[in-house]
């Protein structure tokens, strides 16, 4: 073997051994952006947390609340709502899809409970969704969705909230 295939051969070698590097710094590059997306993301996600928690909280408890005077028709719901949807949307994009969603159906039941509380109110004491004998029961029904939602919540934001540093 002459001196430049020796010469040759270690060059393939250097380079083959800075491709993996070059790899391997890629990959820790993403972790660590990765990283940085969480912990700049967390304060936000933390906070929307709360509003929701705190809106389906209220949205399960208005019935309660109506009937020991606190709240009076649905006029405190209904400035509720929009209080809600102005509060998520001032903290932008979650990139949590799963609680997008709830947001956002959180906000049509709490639209559907104020129609309800409405009717019940007046004449028209008839239930919005198919399937239930009275509105009453579409209330409760209602109210039983926010309560179980607020419940699961922690469960699904848990997983958004962790920021850990992954060893491979």
């Amino acid at each position: 073997m002459e001196r430049s295939d020796l010469i040759a051969l270690l060059s393939v070698c250097f380079a083959a051994l800075a491709a993996l590097y070059a790899r391997w710094a890629a990959i820790q590059a993403r972790k660590a952006n990765e990283i940085t997306i969480k912990t700049e993301l967390k304060p936000r996600r933390l906070s929307v947390y709360a509003s929701v928690k705190d809106f389906l909280h209220f949205c399960s408890t208005y019935r309660t609340m109506q009937s020991l005077k606190m709240v009076q028709g649905t006029r405190d719901l209904v400035s509720k709502i929009y209080t809600f949807k102005w509060e998520v949307e001032q903290h932008g994009p979650l990139d949590i899809p799963e609680v997008e969603n709830l947001i956002e159906n959180a906000q049509k039941r709490a639209l559907q409970l104020q129609r309800l509380i409405d009717r019940l109110s007046g004449a028209d004491a008839k239930p919005i969704e198919k399937g239930f004998e009275t509105a009453e029961d579409n209330v409760d029904t209602i109210i039983e969705c926010f309560d179980a939602q607020e419940k699961a919540l922690k469960d699904m934001f848990e997983p958004y909230l962790r920021i850990t540093q992954q060893r491979h």
